[in-house]
Parts: structure tokens; C-alpha cells; sequence
């Protein structure tokens, strides 16, 4: 499975490069495509947590149709048309504001490595299961759709008095 450290590790080159051409800003835009999708685990994690039900996959930023979404954006020219602000920060410390097409692509590229990431490592292996169209078809009950009850979707909510830092290895 997929933990955070790797999507961490996966995430870095890129946002290193990005940080290097086009500057902080970019470098923040893979870090949120290539790690920060996960914050919609909590849900989940509500969810099972009130339900104690673990049969559901909701995770909502977890879908192709976000990258897919972007690059329609960026073909359409509708990312061109965005008002661009001249600096961001305070004025002793101005940190030049990438084109916006810029930090779309960047998004892109890590949000389409972590669902990648997650496709090839988790259970089924199958595209369709990161489709976020595909699971509310199915109401977000993935038992019946693949995810066979051998694999560990909500193994964490079982263990009571686990650190929550132990859930990022």
C-alpha cells in the first residue's frame, strides 16, 4: 500500500525541480498534487470511525477525472485567461508568482504520479477503481466492485491505540 512517506519520496524530484525553475510556488503546487490529495483520508476515516463500517472507499480527491479536468483546462486556454497577481508575500520578501499554466502542469504531473502510485501498489490493481465516477456508481461500496475482503481497505480503524504517525510508514 501506498503510506504517505512514499508518495513523500515520489513527490520530492519533482517538486524540487519545479521549486529550482519556477520557484516556491511550484514547488508547493507538487507538493499538494503529490501528497496533499491525502488529506480526503480523513473523511474515510470519519466515516468508518462513526459507521464502523469498512466496506466504503470515498476518498474524493482520489479520481482521474481531477488531472483530466486540468489538462482540459490548460488545452482550452481557460487557465491562460486567469487574472495573474505581479508577487506574492510581504514586500521585504516578494516571491514571484509562476504563469499560471505553469502550476497547473505542475499539479497535474504529481496528482497523476500519486494516483499512479496508488493504482500500481494498492488493491485491485486497476485504473477504474481511482475513477471517482466509478465508485459513486457503485455508492462507494468497493467489497463488490473488486476490492476482495483480503485486502486491508480500513485495517487501521480495528487497532484502537495506535499513534496516528504510525498510519505515514
Amino acid at each position: 500500500m501506498a503510506r504517505p512517506v512514499y508518495h513523500v519520496l515520489s513527490t520530492l524530484p519533482v517538486a524540487w525541480w519545479a521549486g529550482r525553475r519556477w520557484g516556491p510556488l511550484a514547488a508547493f503546487a507538487a507538493l499538494v498534487g503529490g501528497v496533499g490529495i491525502d488529506i480526503d483520508h480523513l473523511l474515510d476515516y470519519a466515516l468508518v470511525r462513526r459507521t464502523r463500517q469498512a466496506n466504503q472507499l470515498v476518498v474524493p480527491l482520489h479520481g482521474w477525472e481531477y488531472p483530466l479536468a486540468l489538462l482540459g483546462l490548460l488545452a482550452s486556454g481557460a487557465v491562460a485567461r486567469w487574472p495573474q497577481p505581479a508577487m506574492a508575500g510581504a514586500p521585504a520578501r516578494r516571491v514571484p508568482w509562476p504563469p499560471w499554466e505553469i502550476l497547473v502542469v505542475v499539479l497535474t504531473v504529481a496528482w497523476t504520479m500519486h494516483l499512479a502510485l496508488d493504482s500500481a501498489t494498492n488493491g485491485p490493481r486497476q485504473a477504474k477503481f481511482y475513477s471517482l465516477l466509478y465508485r459513486l456508481r457503485w455508492a462507494f461500496r468497493v467489497r463488490h466492485r473488486g476490492w476482495h475482503e483480503e485486502f486491508d481497505l480500513h485495517g487501521w480503524a480495528e487497532q484502537e491505540h495506535q499513534p496516528w504517525w504510525q498510519y505515514l510508514y
